[in-house]
């Protein structure tokens, strides 16, 4: 949604029929920053509703992701580009360690939506 117009839908090999899409948003911060927030709240409550935590860690390690996935997108508003290219590849790395934990906090809930 916030990005400029450059997303092929269809894979490369279907060049005569790629369309690229986005709203180009980046130009606009106050919105960005809006709809981003409320993507990321809706998907949190979403899946708070549909599912229920077996034992304390299922809560807290849940309430504690998303505190840490808002507090790095704040400070990642205010703060400059990476000045090294190899930092930019730990931080991707770096991503891994938040699915494992995302993938350890589902293992202690379950879904109550069927």
């Amino acid at each position: 949604i916030v990005h400029r117009p450059d997303l092929p839908i269809l894979p490369a090999e279907q060049s005569y029929m790629v369309h690229k899409f986005g709203l180009s948003l980046w130009n606009y911060p106050a919105a960005t920053i809006v709809i981003e927030g409320a993507l990321f709240v809706a998907g949190f409550w979403l899946y708070l509703k549909s599912t229920k935590a077996l034992d304390t860690v299922g809560e807290v390690a849940l309430w504690a992701f998303g505190f840490v996935l808002v507090a790095l997108y704040v400070w990642t508003l205010n703060s400059p580009p990476p000045a090294n290219p190899n930092l930019v590849t730990l931080m991707g790395f770096s991503q891994l360690l938040f699915v494992a934990w995302a993938y350890w906090i589902d293992d202690h809930r379950k879904a109550t939506v069927k």
